[in-house]
């Protein structure tokens, strides 16, 4: 939608990029398909970045020297902004719209807990299994807990996870309670997406866009993040972001003026980098270089031995959300091996 805008605004070819891969992962493949559709539709310069497992394993170190902390983020951005740095000084991202009008996990299950505390169980089964599931065991949740249910490590398993000296008990909550007083509005979606827009938007989306798009000359600029838009998005009612299960309702009425059905139909798909996969077959001996190093843990921040039970069980049964462990636990690795050294 950036792009079908920003192409009215010009007469000459805009530059457009795609970051792809050179194997089928859920379904990345359609990124590719789409973005050759509105960059033909719209007469842009089209560039594709190819990323692969061994590109990824050769950046990582690099990427973590940028974050200067152990950071488990997307890094797609890196490896997009490492090309279009070489060829202009300022390009336009997407960043914003998801926080805006609500599209992630947290999002879809609000919405439908909305629903379900007014008595509308259709809502919840309208939903995956799995977001289902979730809707229902938090339904008498209150918000810190709801949020924590989605974090790659619980408050639990972080009390195992960090040595003594290292955790504090219930300070996440702390956190999230603090943030939580600063919300404005009482409606489960409206409240997320504000928290997400306070946080998550501010203190890790842009942050890592900034960092590491700026590590390679590239200033990213969010046209979504207009303060009349945001003003704007949040004057409307939460039924105007979601409705009926689709997401960013109101967004996607103005884009199915400018782009193919096909497209603004399509289920979500987030600029992710396919690493979880990645890291229990191609990236295996990378990783377990790292987590199995006797030099893992030099800093004595964690409880190396349930990590090693947390390899073991991934390893073992490749659940995507032990993967998600796997690699934040690998990003704390080379960046406690490159802070050591």
């Amino acid at each position: 939608l950036v792009v079908a805008l920003a192409s009215q605004l010009t007469s000459k070819p805009l530059k457009t990029y795609c970051l792809v891969y050179d194997q089928e992962i859920n379904e990345k493949s359609n990124d590719r398909k789409f973005a050759r559709r509105v960059a033909d539709r719209f007469g842009t310069r089209h560039t594709e970045v190819t990323l692969t497992p061994d590109l990824l394993m050769e950046e990582l170190p690099k990427i973590v020297g940028h974050y200067g902390q152990p950071n488990s983020a997307v890094v797609s951005n890196w490896f997009i902004s490492r090309v279009m740095g070489k060829e202009l000084k300022v390009a336009l991202s997407g960043d914003g719209a998801d926080e805006l009008f609500g599209s992630y996990f947290l999002h879809r299950v609000s919405a439908a807990l909305a629903a379900l505390r007014k008595g509308d169980e259709e809502a919840v089964r309208r939903l995956p299994e799995g977001e289902a599931k979730f809707v229902r065991a938090a339904v008498s949740d209150p918000f810190p807990l709801i949020v924590d249910r989605f974090g790659v490590f619980t408050e639990d398993e972080i009390s195992r996870l960090l040595s003594p000296s290292a955790y504090r008990h219930g300070r996440l909550f702390e956190i999230l309670a603090a943030r939580e007083t600063e919300l404005g509005s009482e409606e489960p979606l409206a409240r997320m997406l504000e928290f997400d827009c306070r946080n998550l938007l501010v203190d890790q989306i842009l942050n890592y866009s900034d960092v590491l798009s700026m590590a390679h000359s590239l200033e990213v600029r969010t046209p979504f993040l207009d303060h009349r838009l945001v003003e704007w998005a949040f004057s409307i009612p939460p039924t105007y972001r979601i409705r009926d299960g689709e997401t960013k309702h109101v967004l996607k009425r103005v884009a199915r003026r400018h782009l193919p059905l096909e497209l603004v139909g399509r289920r979500k798909e987030g600029f992710v980098e396919p690493a979880v996969y990645w890291i229990a077959r191609e990236m295996r001996d990378f990783t377990l270089s790292y987590l199995e190093a006797t030099s893992f843990n030099c800093l004595g921040l964690i409880d190396a031995t349930l990590v090693h039970e947390i390899v073991e069980r991934f390893y073992r049964n490749e659940t995507f959300s032990d993967g998600k462990k796997i690699w934040s636990l690998l990003m704390y690795a080379i960046w406690e091996r490159a802070y050591a050294n």
